[in-house]
C-alpha cells in the first residue's frame, strides 16, 4: 500500500459523507502551522518588548489580534477540509441563529468592541483606567471583555462596550506621568507665602513627586476666596499613577503636621447668629 492509497484510505463512513486518513493529516498539519505561528509570533514579541511601559503593551495587543486571526483561518481551513458544507448549516438554521443573535447581540457588540481596542492600540496592558467609579490597571484584554486590578486588590471584568460608547479617562495613554491636585483651606489670617513655601516643601520632598524643572514643576496657585477661607492649591506630578490615591494621603498628613508646628490653622465654618427681642404687648 502506497503513501496514495494510504491518505485515501475510508476511516468513517455516514450515508454520503466519508472521513479519510489524508483529511486527518491535512488538519495535523493545519494546527502545527497555527502552533509554529504562534510561536513564533510570540518569541518575536517577547524578544522586542522592552520595559518601555508603551511599546510592551502595543505589542502584547498585537499578539492578541495574530493569535485570533490565526485560529479563525485555521478553524476555517479545518471545516474546508473536512468538506463540511457551512452555508448549508447556516441556510438550515437561519432562524435558530436570528433567536440566538437578538440574545447575544450585547455580546456580539463587546467582542466587536473588543477588535477595535486592539486594533486601535487606546487602551492597553498597564494602563491605568478610570471606568465610572472603578480605578484600576488593565491586566488582560480579551476578544469580549478586559480585566482591571483596582487599588484594593480586587479584579474587576469590564464589558468592551463600555469602553467605546462611555467616557473612560485613560490616565497613562500617551503619558506615564499625570497631575493631580490637593485643595488647602487656611484662614485668612495665615501668612500665605509661608503656607505656600510649606506646600512646596512637602511635595518637594515626596519620595514619588516629580519636581525637577526639566520635566514637571509643582505648582501652587491660590485659587479662590471663600467667606471664611483662602483655597491654595497643590498641583504635583507623578509616574506613580496607580498608588496616586496613597500618594496624596500621605502629603495631606504631611501638610497638616507642617501646618500645626508652624501654627498655620485651619478655617472652621463661621455663622453668625442674630437674635430678636421681640416684646409681646397685649
Amino acid at each position: 500500500m502506497n503513501l496514495e492509497e494510504v491518505l485515501d484510505y475510508s476511516l468513517f463512513r455516514f450515508f454520503k459523507y466519508e472521513l479519510k486518513v489524508g483529511m486527518l493529516v491535512a488538519i495535523a498539519v493545519i494546527l502545527f502551522i497555527n502552533y509554529l505561528i504562534l510561536r513564533i509570533t510570540k518569541a518575536i514579541i517577547d524578544r522586542k518588548a522592552s520595559e518601555d511601559y508603551y511599546t510592551r503593551g502595543r505589542l502584547i495587543s498585537i499578539n492578541l489580534l495574530v493569535k485570533y486571526l490565526a485560529w479563525t483561518i485555521s478553524i476555517s481551513l479545518i471545516l474546508v477540509t473536512l468538506k463540511i458544507n457551512v452555508t448549508f448549516i447556516l441556510a438550515g438554521s437561519t432562524a435558530l441563529l436570528v433567536g440566538f443573535g437578538i440574545g447575544v447581540q450585547e455580546i456580539f457588540k463587546d467582542i466587536v468592541s473588543g477588535i477595535f481596542i486592539l486594533m486601535e492600540g487606546t487602551i492597553k496592558v498597564k494602563d491605568v483606567l478610570q471606568v465610572d467609579d472603578t480605578f484600576g490597571r488593565v491586566v488582560n484584554i480579551k476578544l469580549r471583555t478586559t480585566e482591571l486590578l483596582t487599588r484594593d486588590g480586587t479584579h474587576v471584568i469590564v464589558p468592551n462596550g463600555k469602553f467605546i460608547t462611555e467616557n473612560v479617562k485613560n490616565w497613562s495613554h500617551h503619558e506615564k506621568v499625570a497631575r493631580f491636585v490637593i485643595p488647602v483651606r487656611v484662614a485668612y489670617d495665615t501668612d500665605v507665602n509661608l503656607a505656600t513655601k510649606i506646600l512646596f516643601d512637602v511635595a518637594n520632598q515626596h519620595e514619588f513627586t516629580i519636581s525637577n524643572d526639566e520635566e514637571r514643576p509643582i505648582v501652587i496657585r491660590m485659587t479662590d476666596f471663600e467667606p471664611d477661607a483662602i483655597i491654595l492649591e497643590l498641583k504635583f506630578w507623578t509616574d506613580h499613577v496607580f498608588t496616586a490615591g496613597r500618594i496624596r494621603s500621605q502629603l495631606r498628613y504631611e501638610i497638616y503636621n507642617q501646618f500645626k508646628k508652624n501654627n498655620i490653622k485651619f478655617p472652621y465654618p463661621q455663622r453668625a447668629i442674630h437674635i430678636k427681642n421681640q416684646n409681646n404687648t397685649s
